[in-house]
Order: C-alpha cells, then sequence, then structure tokens
C-alpha cells in the first residue's frame, strides 16, 4: 500500500526535530515543532478530510498510522451500511474513524 492523492503525509525531511505536514499530491500545509505534535495534528486533518495518515523520514517507507477512509469504516455484522451517529438537531454523522 503507497499513500493516494489527498492522504495526509508526516515527514521529518531534515536531521532537526521538526517535522512537516503535507497533503500528498499537493504541497506542505504546516510544519510542527516535534513529532507528537506532528501526530495529533494529522489525525485531526485526516479525520475531518477522511483520508489516511503516512509516515516516512526517508521517503522511501511509508507505513500507514492512521486510517481515516469512510470506506474503511466496517460495517456491523449483518447490516448493509456503517452505523451511523445521529448529531445534535438530528443531523446525520459519518462513521467514527478509527484514529
Amino acid at each position: 500500500m503507497t499513500p493516494q492523492d489527498g492522504d495526509i503525509l508526516v515527514s521529518k525531511p531534515t536531521a532537526t526535530v521538526e517535522h512537516c505536514l503535507s497533503i500528498v499530491g499537493g504541497s506542505t500545509v504546516e510544519t510542527c515543532p516535534n513529532h507528537d505534535s506532528a501526530l495529533r495534528k494529522a489525525r485531526r486533518l485526516a479525520q475531518d478530510r477522511h483520508v489516511d495518515v503516512w509516515l516516512t523520514e526517508d521517503h522511501t517507507h511509508f507505513p500507514k498510522i492512521a486510517s481515516c477512509r469512510l470506506d474503511d469504516v466496517v460495517p456491523r455484522w449483518g447490516q448493509a451500511d456503517p452505523q451511523w451517529e445521529i448529531g445534535q438537531r438530528g443531523t446525520r454523522k459519518s462513521p467514527r474513524c478509527c484514529c
């Protein structure tokens, strides 16, 4: 598996502690001061965009560290559609991300 366009990539471009967040197929979104803050920000961004989060330090290996795609949500046994939460004012929310 490899990152797809729109996925969030957390990378460490230099020998510093800073990490960059970028959208695959796009440009750098933000630079975070450390690894933990980069992962937190990437997960929030992936939840909002319903995409996956990948990590790389060598731009050769890309382990997926979170999956927030709607098609990755597994429906409950015997049901055709994923369980949907009912939000405030009766609006439907998407299934919870596994991040």
